[in-house]
């Protein structure tokens, strides 16, 4: 075999293997969602976290160019530990756009957190905590009854349902950040 055959037979097999993983990827959330998480948690800076959060919205959001929110997030980024789970780094950016008035992304990224992060009880007690506050009771019921299927999260928003929803006394958006943020501190493997 000639050089030239064995250069276009290496390229052609690069390309099918890219194609496979990406045809892969696309059908299997929950994999990109990990592979996600790997790049997340190897990020220490801002620059780089637009790609993951780009990569972690399945390519719905990017950075919105608002400069307060820019700030915010890197405020936030800068104050998170080094290593850290996609759901936190989404629940800190999912925070900021709340604050800059960006609802619907708001609730996008809670949901995505609680795609990747189902048995953690802080992202649906967060969002169905929202949806009390803008007075979407069905949403906040329905949020809480999926979360009480769980087994680990089912105290936690249990609680949440008897004292919080019941007498529609929802808490200020964020409420669960520091909580949190310490719980990663603890526990940076999560």
């Amino acid at each position: 075999m000639n050089k030239p055959k064995i250069f276009l037979g290496i390229i052609l097999f690069t390309i099918l293997v890219l194609l496979s993983e990406t045809l892969y990827l696309t059908r299997n959330k929950l994999v990109f969602y990990s592979y996600t998480l790997n790049i997340a948690k190897t990020l220490n800076s801002l620059d780089n976290t637009k790609t993951a959060f780009y990569l972690a919205t399945l390519g719905k959001y990017k950075l919105p160019d608002n400069p307060k929110y820019k700030i915010n997030v890197e405020n936030d980024f800068k104050s998170l530990p080094k290593k850290l789970g996609l759901p936190v780094l989404l629940y800190y950016f999912a925070l900021s756009a709340y604050n800059d008035n960006m609802p619907n992304m708001f609730s996008d990224l809670l949901n995505i957190s609680i795609m990747i992060d189902p048995d953690f009880s802080f992202w649906r007690v967060e969002l169905a905590n929202y949806y009390i506050l803008i007075g979407n009771m069905s949403l906040a019921k329905n949020t809480l009854e999926d979360c009480i299927k769980f087994d680990a999260p089912r105290k936690h928003c249990q609680d949440y349902m008897n004292n919080n929803y019941l007498n529609k006394e929802p808490q200020a958006v964020g409420f669960l950040k520091e909580s949190v943020k310490a719980i990663y501190e603890l526990y940076p493997n999560l």
